[in-house]
C-alpha cells in the first residue's frame, strides 16, 4: 500500500517483495480531489502533496515499468489525510506527513477486511508539517477517529 507520486517507491518495493511472495497484491492511495489516472484536468483543490493524478489521463511511467498498470487505488480526501495525520501523531507521538497518513488510513481500512494470516505493508515517507497537523486536529474533531481500539 503506497501513495503514488512518480510511482518509483511503489514499483521498487513491489519488485523487491514480489520475489519472496508472488501472490503479493498492490494497492495504491490517491487523492480523492485528483485521483490517479483521472481524465479530468488538473485543479487547484487542496490535496495531500506529492502524489495523485497528473490529470488528462496521464499515468506515472514507473508503474508500467514493473507491470503495475492495473493497480487498484483507494481514494483519500485531503481532510481525511490531515485528520489521520493528527490522529497517528496522537496515538504514537510519531510525526508523519499527509501522504503517509493517507497510506495509513488506506492500510488500516484494508486490514479490517483481512484475515489474521494476512498483512499490510505501507511506507511513511515524510514527517509533514505542524501547520498541517494543527489543521488535521480540527478535521479529526469533525470527522472522528479512524482507529477504533478493539
Amino acid at each position: 500500500m503506497s501513495a503514488v507520486g512518480t510511482g518509483g517507491t511503489l514499483s521498487g518495493f513491489y519488485a523487491a517483495l514480489v520475489k519472496d511472495n508472488p501472490a503479493l497484491r498492490v494497492l495504491g492511495t490517491t487523492p480523492r480531489e485528483l485521483p490517479f489516472g483521472t481524465y479530468d484536468p488538473t485543479n487547484d483543490c487542496d490535496k495531500f502533496g506529492g502524489v495523485g493524478g497528473m490529470g488528462f489521463g496521464f499515468r506515472q511511467p514507473f508503474l508500467a515499468h514493473v507491470g503495475l498498470d492495473d493497480v487498484q487505488f483507494n481514494e483519500v480526501s485531503w481532510r481525511v489525510s490531515l485528520s489521520a495525520m493528527f490522529e497517528f501523531h496522537l496515538l504514537t507521538d510519531i510525526r508523519i506527513g499527509a501522504s503517509a497518513a493517507a497510506n495509513w488510513s488506506s492500510a488500516y481500512r484494508l486490514a479490517q477486511e483481512m484475515t489474521p494470516a494476512q498483512c499490510v505493508i505501507t511506507l511513511f515517507a515524510d514527517a509533514g508539517s505542524d501547520a498541517e497537523r494543527d489543521r488535521g486536529e480540527q478535521y479529526f474533531h469533525e470527522l472522528g477517529a479512524l482507529h477504533h481500539p478493539v
